[in-house]
């Protein structure tokens, strides 16, 4: 799809009167269509470059947030605004979680808010348009399975179609063979030659290594399907990957988390938290603590330290937002009478429903 000239912006709302007034608060700053109905919103999205779309949610036979999620398939880039009249809006959470919409304004909205979010929206399809390159997904096959038929089953290779991004099976890549405490490690290319790799671990312990956050995390890019024979030399290893392969973006999956046998037969436990950041050692030695463990006790933790990779002690971690002590807990270890036990109730909830 070419770039929109001037910053195309699509209006849309079935009212007459509402979406003049739209174009007349726009006029000589933004270039604007309208339309009065989803349908034709979609039509013209069609054949026609746009930036951004402002909609209006209550319309007949589409909604403003029915028209996002069908647009937001077709053009992912295009940034989204909400024009609604009701504090409660069915879908209106879940679509702005989900990338759908860049944000709302309520009605009767002010011209200056108006200009204030779309001149916002704009920036944010100015950067995607000159930062953001192709976007790449990627796993590796593992004891359970291989990456692809993985990917299928939980829906992530249709939803990945849908957005026009590529799935990479990382066992099938081409690669580089590093060799680390005795052991040879073949690291694909894709990763070692990403201009920016973004780093989506979850929050749960391991039987292995305590805990798996951000660093064991990498131990998935490795092209060996059966990782286990790894596991004594974890320690070493990790903080290689740390190393030579690094992260440019972390963000940390604890809304539910998994404690004791894990990291595959452990107990769920509801901790309701993301927890972002640029560096490998802060984001885990934040998250350890979280969990009521030391990261200095973390052997793949400490050697990342130890290589310099990241400050472990909190004195030397800027924390912002919502501060970490509140979801803090002490998460049952792995291999406990008490995790056992819990993880027997889980298989069976799981597989003798």
């Amino acid at each position: 799809m070419e770039k929109p000239e001037r910053n195309m912006v699509l209006l849309i709302d079935d009212e007459r009167e509402s979406l003049a007034l739209l174009q007349r608060t726009l006029r000589g700053t933004y270039e604007t269509v309208g339309a009065r109905s989803g349908q034709e919103g979609l039509r013209y999205l069609e054949n026609h470059p746009i930036a951004v779309v402002i909609a209006d949610q209550r319309m007949p036979g589409m909604t403003g947030v029915e028209f996002f999620t069908e647009s937001f398939r077709r053009c992912p880039d295009i940034q989204r605004i909400l024009l609604t009249g009701y504090t409660e809006v069915d879908g209106l959470v879940s679509a702005i979680n989900s990338g759908q919409v860049f944000g709302y304004l309520a009605k009767p909205w002010h011209p200056n808010d108006l200009l204030t979010i779309l001149r916002r929206a704009l920036d944010a399809w100015r950067m995607l348009q000159e930062k953001a390159g192709s976007i790449v997904v990627v796993e590796s096959d593992n004891i359970a399975g291989t990456a692809d038929k993985r990917a299928e089953e939980t829906g992530l290779l249709e939803l990945l179609g849908g957005l026009r991004v590529e799935f990479i099976n990382l066992s099938e890549d081409e690669h580089e063979v590093h060799e680390v405490a005795g052991k040879k490690l073949r690291l694909p290319r894709t990763v070692l030659d990403a201009d920016y790799l973004v780093n989506l671990p979850k929050l749960k312990t391991c039987a292995h290594t305590l805990v798996t956050l951000s660093i064991k995390n990498l131990f998935g890019v490795i092209q060996r399907a059966k990782k286990n024979k790894l596991h004594r030399k974890l320690d070493e290893i990790l903080p290689y990957l740390a190393k030579a392969v690094g992260s440019d973006l972390i963000v940390l999956d604890g809304l539910t988390a998994m404690e004791g046998n894990g990291p595959v037969i452990g107990t769920p436990r509801e901790v309701g938290v993301v927890v972002a950041g640029k560096n490998l050692v802060s984001v885990d030695s934040i998250c350890s603590r979280l969990m009521g463990f030391d990261p200095s006790e973390i052997g793949h933790i400490a050697g990342a330290h130890a290589l310099g990779l990241g400050e472990i002690g909190l004195e030397g971690i800027d924390v912002l937002g919502d501060g970490w002590e509140r979801f803090r807990g002490d998460f049952e270890r792995p291999y406990s009478l008490k995790a056992s036990l819990k993880s027997i109730k889980s298989i069976r909830k799981v597989y003798l429903p």
